[in-house]
């Protein structure tokens, strides 16, 4: 069976924004649209994995940088 990280989960999206969107509406009255949540989870799923790919492409950087022995 294949994987996939918790954060590019839609569904674990949902229910976070979901929960959010709650805690929103109860304690100061701000509703958030379904089509609104679907767009806020897209976006931050795709900038979730933006910035981790921005990471991994510093950390390459940075090990080559700091490496003691040439890539052969």
């Amino acid at each position: 069976m294949d994987y996939k990280e918790w954060y590019l989960s839609k569904g674990i999206w949902g229910a976070i924004m979901a929960t959010v969107g709650l805690i929103l509406f109860l304690g100061f009255g701000i509703e958030i649209k379904p089509e609104e949540q679907t767009l806020i989870i897209d976006q931050s799923i795709g900038i979730v994995s933006g910035v981790l790919n921005l990471v991994g492409i510093i950390m390459g950087l940075i090990g080559r940088v700091g490496a003691s022995t040439k890539i052969g």
